[in-house]
């Protein structure tokens, strides 16, 4: 008896360190804490749950999978372990298990608004948009204050082109916008004489996108900071703004998120503003030199959705009479040797600026859905973008064009996670 609680001793005090080291963010660390204290009592409960969460999170599926069925082994009907379970399901394209995960949830726990909303969202990822819209518009009835629903709502307004309503969802994320700014959100008032602070709340490619709105903003008469990356500030300078890099430092009388623009200056399909000059871009291309993007960041929640693996573009890297460079900053040694292999150009990418003076050299661009994008739409660059089968909504439902950018073209997977088609369909187009 005395060996058994000491076991058992052992492990809580493992776990224990654990935690402390999880509320650190020392996950390596949590996790070694973990797994000791399981290697004293294999069944430790939370040992096991903490061990799949953060297996998760450091996206070691196969060790956060075995960890969660080893949870519901000892309680089947844990409702944190099944979510994760079915989160994980989701975010290893095994949607059909995720959707039988979070069905489960919703009828064992129907109180819970959040199983409902991510059913919806395994949805719009497999294209089944109807279905979300309905799950989602149930969960606003149980739960008026669920903002999650209401934004998403409000995305697909914006990919089916509903703008107006779109937009205003679109919104709803400033309730979970945790800003510490201490400066009042400006919502379209009069501000004569007055500081405004337009902040970069997305990611590169929504202010690319949306800095068309700042030009607009003269109408107000008033004075206007852009947050920008340092690098970027010489290429917008003709819009005549002061940029920041670091908004904390700002002192401004109101702000807003460049993403509110289009709601404010309530923009449709027919009133989008065209994209605004990129300064200091020499465009002058090389005959017959196309530049690629193949991935994302892998940050970007989505990002496995857009992103194709460089061995995918094996029939583009082998089309002869063109000559390829390489726009991808982040580059893996594999796909060094790959690029090489093929003769394509890899350029020294330092920052954007570096990234800019390469991408006029292109006669073509060739990328999936990140910031190149918008850089090469905004410079007038024929563009190909491969686009998802349940797509960003800037790039709407079907259309082979974009209203935001005349010069891109739009290449929409068929099936769900089926690049080889698409890919095909690029090469035609190069042919």
């Amino acid at each position: 008896m005395i060996k058994l609680d000491y076991f058992k001793d052992q492990a809580e005090l493992f776990y224990s360190l654990g935690e402390m080291a999880r509320k650190q963010n020392n996950f390596e660390e949590a996790i070694s804490f973990y797994e000791k204290a399981l290697s004293f009592h294999p069944d430790h409960f939370f040992s096991l749950f903490c061990l799949a969460t953060l297996s998760a999170v450091l996206k070691r599926h196969d060790r956060a999978m075995d960890a969660l069925h080893r949870v519901l082994s000892l309680q089947p009907d844990f409702e944190p372990a099944l979510y994760n379970l079915g989160m994980l399901a989701f975010h290893c394209k095994k949607r059909e298990k995720a959707i039988e995960i979070f069905k489960m949830l919703e009828k064992t726990h129907p109180e819970n608004p959040q199983h409902r909303y991510c059913l919806s969202v395994v949805y719009l990822e497999m294209g089944r948009n109807e279905e979300a819209f309905s799950l989602l518009q149930e969960n606003l009835k149980m739960h008026p204050e669920h903002w999650n629903s209401r934004f998403s709502i409000g995305i697909l307004h914006l990919l089916w082109g509903n703008y107006s309503e779109g937009f205003k969802e679109f919104e709803c994320r400033l309730k979970e916008e945790r800003d510490t700014l201490p400066f009042p959100r400006w919502g379209g008032e009069a501000i004569e004489g007055k500081v405004l602070l337009v902040r970069s709340d997305g990611g590169i490619g929504d202010t690319v996108q949306f800095m068309r709105y700042v030009p607009l903003l003269s109408f107000y008469r008033c004075e206007v900071i852009v947050e920008l990356y340092q690098d970027l500030h010489p290429h917008f300078s003709h819009l005549g703004v002061r940029f920041a890099t670091d908004k904390s430092s700002v002192d401004c009388d109101f702000q807003v998120g460049i993403n509110s623009l289009p709601f404010l200056f309530k923009t449709t399909l027919s009133t989008i503003p065209p994209p605004v000059q990129i300064d200091r871009v020499k465009l002058a291309p090389v005959s017959h030199r196309i530049g690629i993007v193949w991935k994302g960041s892998p940050v970007y929640p989505s990002d496995a959705n857009r992103s194709i693996s460089l061995k995918k573009w094996l029939p583009i890297l082998q089309l002869k009479q063109i000559e390829l460079i390489s726009l991808q900053k982040e580059v893996t040694p594999e796909e060094e040797q790959l690029l090489d292999a093929y003769r394509v150009k890899r350029p020294v990418l330092n920052n954007w600026s570096d990234t800019l003076t390469y991408l006029g050299t292109c006669e073509r661009v060739i990328t999936v859905d990140t910031a190149m994008a918008h850089f090469a739409g905004s410079l007038g660059i024929p563009t190909s973008i491969l686009i998802a089968f349940g797509p960003d909504w800037r790039w709407l439902l079907k259309r082979k064009d974009s209203p935001w950018y005349p010069s891109v073209s739009l290449y929409r997977q068929k099936k769900l996670d089926s690049w080889d088609e698409v890919i095909e369909e690029v090469v035609s187009s190069i042919s």
